[in-house]
């Protein structure tokens, strides 16, 4: 009898999740996340895992220019990744201020540059204040909300796995005069990149060495 009771009572115990959170010394005004905001987060999650496994799965002689792409599978994701931030650099230098007023899922970038922006986010001290002294990232901090919109539409699965739309294509073309949404066809066009020498200031591309002829820039090699 006493145990059947001690059951009853235990099967009677709920528990009621709280609605608020207190964090140092203040309380939240309310949950942290809700639902839909962690099936987004899971979906982005998922597509960076999709690209991963689609840039490790690339086969020597797949692409038509492929002379610069590692062969090993992790130094190709590596090196893909440096391309990435590239793109991220790119992307958040054509940001405008009207960008606010764009519709989330047509301004969401590729999902490579979104990886970039994501991992950047993850460290919020130092995302912050680099958005606060960098003048290149001070647009980034006013479209911010747009992601966490995109984060909680419905159609963000589809929009992060399948084709993008021709209003996403169009928004990034424009923008975007000289880069490829598909970063894969990005890379193809992009196979080297003109820097400038800081000493002669001459154009060089990063498979060359950096002007081989100046003698001021060797005299700075050696002796360093």
């Amino acid at each position: 009898m006493a145990n059947h009771e001690a059951k009853s009572s235990s099967s009677s115990l709920t528990y009621q999740f709280p609605e608020t959170f207190k964090i140092g010394k203040k309380e939240t005004d309310g949950l942290l996340v809700n639902t839909n905001q962690l099936r987004g987060h899971l979906a982005l999650l998922n597509a960076f895992s999709m690209l991963r496994a689609k840039i490790e799965g690339i086969k020597v002689g797949e692409w038509t220019e492929d002379r610069y792409m590692p062969k090993d599978k992790d130094k190709r994701w590596v090196w893909f990744i440096g391309f990435a931030v590239e793109r991220f650099e790119s992307w958040v230098a054509s940001l405008e201020p009207g960008d606010v007023r764009v519709s989330p899922l047509y301004f969401l970038p590729p999902v490579d540059v979104l990886m970039v922006w994501h991992t950047y986010m993850l460290n919020p001290q130092w995302y912050a204040e680099d958005c606060a002294r960098l003048p290149l990232l001070r647009n980034l901090t006013i479209v911010e909300h747009l992601l966490a919109e995109a984060l909680t539409d419905s159609s963000l699965y589809q929009a992060l796995t399948f084709d993008p739309t021709d209003s996403r294509l169009e928004f990034w073309s424009s923008r975007m005069k000289d880069r490829l949404f598909d970063a894969l066809e990005d890379v193809n066009k992009h196979q080297t990149k003109t820097v400038e020498c800081p000493l002669c200031r001459k154009p060089h591309t990063t498979c060359t060495p950096l002007c081989m002829t100046c003698p001021r820039l060797e005299i700075l090699t050696s002796t360093s």
